[in-house]
């Protein structure tokens, strides 16, 4: 889960000779790269699409490149549309259903690469003016004793009018204007010109995404042994116009109390609670519901050693904190629900040791470098 005002006409200011050579009638090739979610259709139905506009465009490995990504953002597809790699010359739009994005999206290709025929101020076609009916012959003088004939009326013809009367005629509606697609960083107002639908602020889609987890998991370096422990946190993922998407996790965990024993008669527990802030960069994989994730943070908690079996019975709480380096891959079968499993090393900085007295023994030292692994769940805001 992962962002810019450009104008229509815009996109096809470097290819005014490809446009040129379209209209014309020649082949205008151009490569296209399809990369959609399910509910999409396929390549060759955006083919046709494209060609509705532009019958002259064929699909090849040269020319322009378009690189298209569709994904679904909450209850909406967003849209990237990439020129010949161009960060500058790419485009982000946004509608209810993949369908209106990749009208739109047609369009879009169709005007750059023929931004003239497309232009909204292009003149209509005057209609051609009616042919005047044939002039009927005379007609034959009748005999004396008839009455005269009646003279036929005259040929009629349908001229245009002049310009001098052109202002007593209602005037001709202009072209609409095309809907220009949403900058990069703004992919809240496009609606596609046979959508249906209205734009609206309230029915635009998110920049981001919040969802609530919990996990299990287990760590080295709080205790001896392998230490199980809960995760409750919050994700909020941030949508961008780049192939990698920032997340930031909030969570907090809580182990299970762990048992030292150094002889028969003495030994301690050992509590550990942290909070940990992560920020990580996701990666979609090939077929979108993948991600690959590198996370980084820290931890902040308390690390609580209690004696057993000693007089007097003492307590000491000491401050964790610790730098932890995770990978994540996340599978997300629906946009609401998501599971995921990560692992990695923490680097405490703080190495306490806990002891027990009565003779001084070592119960626990907190090392360099500690694990933790896990698995989790969470839901999405719709």
């Amino acid at each position: 889960m992962v962002a810019a005002s450009a104008r229509l006409v815009a996109c096809g200011a470097a290819l005014l000779v490809t446009a040129r050579a379209g209209a014309a009638g020649e082949s205008v090739p151009i490569e296209l790269r399809y990369d959609v979610h399910t509910d999409c259709p396929d390549s060759d139905e955006f083919q046709r699409r494209i060609q509705r506009r532009m019958p002259n465009v064929v699909l090849a490995q040269e020319g322009r490149r378009f690189d298209l990504l569709v994904r679904r953002v909450g209850d909406r597809s967003v849209a990237t549309l990439g020129v010949d790699g161009d960060p500058q010359a790419s485009r982000r739009i946004s509608a209810a259903t993949c369908d209106a994005v990749l009208d739109l999206l047609a369009f879009v290709i169709a005007v750059a690469i023929d931004p003239e025929s497309h232009s909204p101020n292009s003149p209509a076609p005057v209609p051609p003016a009616t042919a005047p009916p044939a002039t009927a012959p005379p007609a034959t003088a009748p005999p004396a004793t008839a009455p005269p004939a009646t003279a036929p009326p005259g040929p009629r013809s349908t001229a245009l009018p002049s310009a001098a009367s052109q202002h007593d005629l209602p005037p001709e509606s202009p072209p609409p204007t095309p809907v220009a697609p949403s900058v990069l960083r703004d992919p809240r107002s496009p609606t596609p010109l046979d959508s249906g639908a209205s734009p609206s602020e309230d029915d635009s889609d998110r920049l981001w995404s919040l969802g609530f987890g919990a996990s299990f998991e287990g760590a080295t370096g709080v205790a001896p042994a392998f230490t199980p422990a809960g995760r409750l946190g919050l994700a909020l993922a941030l949508y961008t116009d780049t192939w990698v998407e920032p997340v930031l996790r909030l969570s907090a965990s809580r182990g299970v109390e762990q048992r030292i024993s150094v002889d028969a008669q003495r030994g301690g527990t050992l509590t550990w609670t942290a909070g940990r802030l992560e920020i990580c960069a996701a990666r979609p994989l090939a077929n979108r519901a993948l991600r690959l994730g590198a996370c980084g943070g820290a931890e902040f908690g308390a690390l609580r050693g209690e004696g057993i079996g000693v007089t007097p019975i003492r307590s000491d709480t000491r401050p964790w904190v610790a730098l932890p380096l995770l990978a994540r891959l996340s599978w997300a079968p629906s946009r609401l629900f998501a599971v995921e499993a990560y692992g990695g090393a923490i680097f405490p900085l703080m190495r306490d040791e806990f002891v027990v007295r009565s003779p001084r023994t070592s119960v626990y030292e907190v090392p360099v470098v500690a694990a933790t692994a896990g698995l989790g769940a969470s839901v999405f805001l719709p």
